[in-house]
């Protein structure tokens, strides 16, 4: 039924491809044993969706912008809501530029940014840092946020420490409240020349 030439042909041809499942099979393996992994993986059953090292940038206007960095990230399609962890946010425009950093945070339905654990960051010449158990909340869109559970700000020598503090980048202010204490210190006059 078969001719010589055919059977050397289709033994070749599966020789071949089983050749072709093995390295595969191997190159599986040893990327898995190496730590490489996709860049995302999808969990259908919990409608989530797994990245690691994610970047989002958004531009809000013209002068404005937001970059938000994750090492990794959970998507969840039912809530439109995203898991992050160690966070970075950039923030550019209206007269402020401001870095912070994170152990933890929420982006929430494409407007909301909640933030936990050793926050720390900087706004144009100052400093800051939550209390331990401090939580950042930043809506995108009002412009409005809030630091709860204790904040240091620090410019210079100068700090002031609260319980609470409230901004609003659209209104340009910061309202420190629950138990506020300030350290300022005024710059001596410069000598005037005779």
């Amino acid at each position: 039924m078969f001719g010589p030439d055919l059977k050397k042909k289709l033994k070749k041809a599966f020789v071949i491809f089983l050749g072709g499942f093995f390295i595969i099979l191997i190159g599986i393996v040893v990327m898995k044993d190496a730590g490489v992994e996709r860049p995302y993986s999808a969990l259908i059953e919990e409608n989530r969706l797994k990245m690691t090292g994610i970047e989002m940038v958004y531009v809000f206007d013209n002068s404005s912008y937001m970059n938000l960095r994750s090492e990794s990230a959970f998507a969840d399609r039912v809530s439109s809501a995203v898991s992050l962890e160690k966070v970075s946010i950039k923030y550019g425009g209206r007269n402020i530029n401001l870095d912070a950093d994170a152990d933890r945070g929420t982006y929430e339905l494409q407007r909301v940014l909640r933030a936990s654990g050793n926050i720390t960051g900087s706004m144009n010449d100052m400093e800051f840092k939550a209390g331990e158990d401090g939580t950042l909340t930043y809506d995108y869109k009002d412009g409005k946020g809030a630091v709860e559970n204790g904040i240091t700000l620090n410019q210079g020598e100068n700090n002031i420490k609260a319980g609470r503090a409230d901004f609003n980048v659209n209104d340009n202010y910061v309202l420190f409240s629950d138990n506020v204490s300030v350290e300022y210190f005024a710059q001596a006059p410069e000598k005037q020349a005779r």
